[in-house]
């Protein structure tokens, strides 16, 4: 069953506030089951069990982690059915209504709430509230610096670049990988998250049988490579993944064409094991012979984004755990068995869709 299923980011928090790509990924879509309900109704579990359920079945199942706790589940892609299921507040602001070929059902896991058992704990609710906004404000904030000093970083290396050569290395890497032809779709390739940063790069490329691994520190257009070589495959038909920087989503990490088990990938950013056939592209070589930036400033650029970003993931830590709070505070007035017959009627609803 492992095949079966895939895990991927379509969400995350970045220095550009919570950035998502689902209104990018609705486009084929002809079903979306939203999943309203309370922290703690049970929702990542009810999308998980539909997604197992359809993967013993002989489904291909994409699943969704939330970027604030990868444990929980936001949504799930079912290719073959063309359908999502997602929880309504990872939807966020998608405007479904502006895809009209997309039929939108509603679940509301509120349906099975007592609200009578938790009008106690009101106060407590909006206590809890108010604290998880604080915290997601200063997240942004240690988010913004960090970019900021990337971007400091970034420059100092900029200057080294010769675009010429640069330029000769990204047309031989696309007469290599594409040789003598789906739409593009894009994701994050990490997720700035409460457990640090999370990544499913191994994963992601186990079917790829040719990797090529840029080499270089921030600044030497490994981003621009991977961007070129992607828009050439998309204008001669093949299908690309485009896989965006957590922290900043105008940036790439990583590139796949699964037609042709191809990955390119930011081997600055991407850790992977090495592996027969992986080839390393040093965009080092495609620097001026210039003097070389000053190391003492570039290290304290580079601490200053670590810093930033150990902040951002201590405050997504105090976040998971003011979210758990309230999550155990509903999940007391939950009648769980009859969230467990709707989610069996799901299944066979969707199994009837084929």
């Amino acid at each position: 069953m492992r095949n079966r299923i895939e895990y991927v980011f379509t969400s995350g928090f970045t220095a550009q506030g919570y950035y998502s790509y689902l209104p990018e990924l609705l486009k084929g879509i002809e079903k979306v089951i939203l999943l309203q309900g309370a922290p703690g109704s049970g929702r990542s579990t009810f999308i998980r069990s539909v997604g197992l359920n359809l993967a013993e079945r002989g489904y291909r199942v994409q699943f969704w982690p939330s970027p604030l706790d990868v444990s929980y589940i936001d949504g799930l892609y079912v290719q073959q059915l063309k359908t999502v299921i997602i929880n309504g507040e990872a939807a966020g602001d998608t405007k479904l209504e502006n895809h009209p070929g997309i039929e939108v059902e509603s679940i509301d896991l509120n349906e099975y709430f007592n609200s009578r058992e938790i009008e106690n704990y009101q106060e407590e609710i909006a206590l809890l509230t108010d604290q998880l906004e604080s915290i997601m404000v200063g997240v942004r904030s240690n988010l913004e610096a960090a970019r900021d000093n990337h971007k400091k970083l970034v420059r100092s290396y900029e200057r080294l670049v010769n675009t010429g050569k640069l330029q000769a290395v990204s047309q031989g890497l696309i007469t290599k990988i594409l040789g003598d032809v789906e739409p593009a779709v894009h994701y994050f390739a990490r997720a700035i998250t409460s457990d640090g940063l999370v990544d499913f790069f191994e994963e992601i490329t186990g079917e790829c049988s040719r990797r090529y691994i840029l080499q270089g520190p921030p600044g030497n257009a490994k981003s621009w490579v991977m961007r070129r070589v992607g828009e050439e495959a998309l204008a001669q038909g093949h299908k690309v993944a485009f896989y965006h920087s957590g922290l900043d989503p105008d940036l790439l990490e990583m590139v796949v064409l699964p037609s042709l088990e191809t990955a390119i990938v930011d081997g600055d950013v991407v850790r992977l094991a090495n592996r027969p056939g992986d080839c390393y592209v040093n965009l080092a070589d495609c620097w001026d012979d210039t003097p070389a930036a000053d190391h003492s400033a570039i290290r304290e650029m580079e601490r200053a984004v670590s810093h930033r970003l150990f902040e951002a993931v201590q405050a997504l830590t105090r976040a998971r755990q003011v979210e758990q709070k309230l999550s155990r505070l509903f999940t007391k007035a939950m009648r769980f068995e009859q969230v467990d017959e709707r989610r069996d009627e799901l299944i066979m609803e969707i199994l009837q869709m084929e």
